[in-house]
């Protein structure tokens, strides 16, 4: 859970620091240059608000280099990496990962409001593709599953697509499985990056949020403006698919 956004956990947050007890914030989503509760502090106390944890526990580097920015400058305030522990514990077993004879996907990881962000550009990409489509809510997401149902019947791919629940199937499994992870701006793209899996960004908020990330090898972005997004996309898409990426086993975090 973040540090912020929770009366009472301010009140526990103020009260630990007052009485010299630890306190964390683990992080547990996108920690990007425009999240402006980890980034872009510009006045803080020399000993740090309050209200605000002591460390911050960071999936990656630039998660990290995010805080440091401002929390260097602060006494008894630091970040460290400490990685995605779930991540690593699926990386690390065997048995968790993927089948190869499991059927290959792709997986576009939706926001709060999906149908918002199906453009016809992206209907008619995932009409064309000769693979399924799992299309993952947010864990947030209120919109009626009927709705979305409709949605895609409406417009033709729900022949082509899996909707999918956030805690339908893990995480890693659904990923393990995909041959390109697809978002507007989702966090699942660090944790995509972590596996070796693909993602490509198609909104330019997402281009923003993770400009750090854009790599052209674990993240690419394209522009659903350019008369071309269709063929650069399967051209993409072509690409990604040939490529494998091994990763070696990561240590898991233990907080103890």
């Amino acid at each position: 859970m973040g540090y912020y956004g929770y009366d009472d956990l301010y009140a526990a947050l103020i009260t630990a620091n007052l009485l010299k007890i630890n306190t964390i914030d683990f992080q547990h989503g996108p920690q990007t240059n425009v999240h402006m509760a980890f980034s872009n502090w510009s006045k803080v106390p020399n000993n740090g608000f309050n209200t605000m944890p002591k460390e911050f526990w960071n999936w990656d580097a630039i998660s990290k280099a995010n805080i440091d920015a401002w929390a260097n400058k602060i006494e008894g305030v630091c970040a460290k990496v400490v990685g995605q522990p779930y991540i690593s514990y699926w990386m690390n077993y065997q048995e968790n990962r993927a089948n190869s004879n499991d059927e290959k996907t792709i997986v576009y990881s939706m926001q709060t409001s999906p149908l918002e962000l199906f453009t016809p550009k992206l209907i008619n990409i995932i009409k064309k593709s000769n693979v399924k489509w799992v299309l993952r809510l947010h864990p947030r997401d209120d919109t009626r599953i009927e709705t979305i149902y409709k949605f895609l019947i409406n417009h033709g791919i729900s022949k082509n697509t899996v909707l999918q629940s956030a805690v339908e199937k893990p995480l890693p499994l659904v990923l393990s499985n995909s041959l390109l992870h697809v978002t507007n701006y989702s966090g699942c793209t660090i944790e995509a990056k972590m596996m070796g899996i693909a993602t490509l960004l198609i909104h330019k908020v997402g281009l923003e949020m993770f400009s750090a990330y854009v790599d052209n090898k674990y993240v690419y972005f394209l522009d659903q403006n350019n008369d071309d997004f269709e063929l650069s996309f399967f051209d993409l898409f072509e690409r990604t698919k040939r490529e494998t990426n091994n990763l070696e086993n990561t240590e898991i975090f233990y907080p103890i």
